[in-house]
């Protein structure tokens, strides 16, 4: 599972690859967060929620 994180209109855009893509990322928009901390949150979030 990898994330990906872009500028987009002000807001920052998180797309997620699954590990099922192995060494082919296939990237979907998975939300949108309104800082750089806040997608750093989410990521930290969907990781503890995948792992646990």
């Amino acid at each position: 599972m990898t994330f990906l994180v872009e500028p987009e209109e002000g807001r920052f855009a998180i797309y997620e690859s699954p590990l099922s893509a192995d060494d082919k990322p296939r990237y979907g928009r998975v939300a949108v967060a309104p800082s750089p901390e806040a997608a750093a949150a989410y990521i930290t979030y969907r990781q503890a929620a995948y792992w646990d």
